[in-house]
């Protein structure tokens, strides 16, 4: 029963940098379509 929670722990932490660093990279292209329109 451990080793499931041990994979829940793993599961919850991949999740969260994935759904962060898909935030991060939507305001990252955002900025550079931003800059783009402008030139």
């Amino acid at each position: 029963f451990e080793i499931f929670t041990m994979y829940l722990a793993a599961a919850l932490i991949y999740w969260i940098l994935a759904t962060a660093l898909s935030h991060l990279q939507n305001k990252l292209e955002a900025r550079v379509n931003r800059h783009d329109l402008e030139t």
